[in-house]
């Protein structure tokens, strides 16, 4: 395992449940920033193309599937964490952490779309998105145990 794999996994040991959460969704939050940067660099230059290589719009929505597909896709992620942000904040305000626990697994979901997505316009993922990635599944199986 890398040692960038590993740092994120020796931050989520080291706190209490709530702090492990909030540290877990504020990685997700830095990485779906950045991918959003990511991607919309990738979007605009696979339209720039399709505009110029498409006789019609069939052709041109053909070639931009993937990439609506892809913004589609952080949408969803962005939405699902801000769901899990406000369990959390519930969580940390006295209520129930099953509210919070229960909005994981979508997330989960949700990073995993965006991480598909993405190999599927061509774009490698981050490393800081398999650590998201890793972090919320930690959280999961901690709630397994």
């Amino acid at each position: 395992m890398r040692a960038a794999a590993i740092l994120p996994l020796m931050l989520l040991t080291a706190c209490p449940p709530p702090e492990l959460a909030q540290r877990a969704l504020s990685v997700t939050s830095h990485v779906l920033v950045e991918l959003d940067e990511v991607a919309a660099e990738a979007y605009t230059h696979a339209h720039e193309i399709a505009v110029i290589d498409s006789d019609t719009r069939e052709q041109y929505d053909r070639v931009m599937g993937p990439y609506d597909a892809l913004e589609r896709s952080l949408r969803v992620a962005a939405v699902s964490l801000h769901t899990s942000q406000q369990a959390l904040l519930a969580w940390q305000e006295g209520s129930s952490q099953a509210n919070f626990r229960a909005m994981l697994p979508g997330l989960l979901e949700a990073m995993g779309e965006v991480l598909t997505h993405l190999e599927g316009v061509g774009v490698t993922a981050p490393e800081e998105l398999h650590d998201a990635i890793r972090m919320l599944s930690g959280l999961l199986e901690d709630d397994n145990e």
